[in-house]
């Protein structure tokens, strides 16, 4: 399930880049938020890809989710709603992040239910 983190690790990097690859980076809301959560996202993302598989790691990627889901929101509430460009950029990507974090954060064994099968 590793390949899920490194995922949104790219998807991170790509958001940061995105701003200039579409030409919305004069849009100051949507090129900081694009930075700040493709940041955010990329560096919890390879935290989690480079880690052990422990419970407490999957909270990690309910950070990664919790910002994919603000992805969708922020163009919303950071006022470039109706720009076409960044806004589908951001739902879509935040989209995908959201469903990957979550994937990954509730696909995570717990040690009760390994040591549970194990005795069967």
């Amino acid at each position: 399930m590793k390949w899920v983190s490194w995922v949104n690790f790219g998807l991170g990097l790509y958001l940061i880049l995105a701003p200039i690859m579409f030409g919305y980076a004069s849009l100051k809301a949507a090129l900081y938020e694009d930075m700040l959560f493709g940041m955010l996202i990329a560096g919890v993302a390879l935290w989690r890809a480079l880690g052990a598989e422990t419970e407490s790691m999957a909270r990690m990627s309910w950070i990664v989710a919790a910002a994919g889901f603000w992805m969708m929101l922020g163009p919303f509430e950071l006022g470039y709603g109706t720009t076409h460009v960044p806004v589908d950029n951001d739902v879509l990507v935040g989209l995908a992040v959201l469903t990957l974090g979550m994937w990954r954060a509730v696909s995570q064994p717990r040690s009760g239910t390994s040591q549970m099968l194990a005795h069967h």
